[in-house]
């Protein structure tokens, strides 16, 4: 029992689940933090002016939950193929696995398309926006000219780290 304060262990430990006998390769808890990030949208340039750049987390163990808030105030040269958010908190890990997030895009002028989602770039801090297309077979990038200035881009994704 703890009346009072914080639980502290010595960096890298954790508490030892491995008395509940599960099937897992390790039953430590040793890392969990919460923090910000500042996300990014950058396409071949970023952006010229941001009005929102919010980002929060939470880690545990090697899952990332982030969430971020991102609205352009100007475009600049914001121009290209490819739109990604960078800037998470941690690098993901560099498997097979493709994490999606969902995201919601309010765009004032009303270009965008519908379907947009997020696709977690394997070993980097970014990811993508996507259109879907209902097939996997192809690369379906959201383009830079489908970003205005006051584009306002919402979402989260959960991601495993390295």
């Amino acid at each position: 029992t703890l009346a009072d304060g914080n639980l502290v262990v010595a960096n890298g430990h954790g508490v030892d689940f491995s008395a509940t006998a599960g099937s897992g390769t390790s039953e430590l808890f040793d890392d969990y933090e919460e923090g910000a990030w500042t996300p990014v949208l950058a396409s071949d340039a970023v952006a010229g002016g941001y009005t929102t750049q919010v980002g929060k987390y939470t880690k545990i163990g090697n899952v990332v939950n982030a969430f971020f808030n991102v609205q352009m105030s100007s475009l600049g040269n914001f121009a290209g193929a490819v739109v990604a958010i960078t800037g998470l908190p941690f690098n993901s890990a560099n498997n097979a696995c493709e994490e999606i997030g969902s995201v919601n895009v309010k765009d004032p002028a009303s270009a965008m398309t519908n379907g947009v989602y997020l696709r977690k770039l394997n070993n980097d801090n970014g990811m993508r926006l996507e259109v879907a297309s209902g097939t996997t077979t192809s690369d379906h990038n959201l383009p830079a000219n489908k970003i205005d200035t006051g584009t306002l881009v919402q979402g989260s994704i959960t991601y495993l780290t390295a």
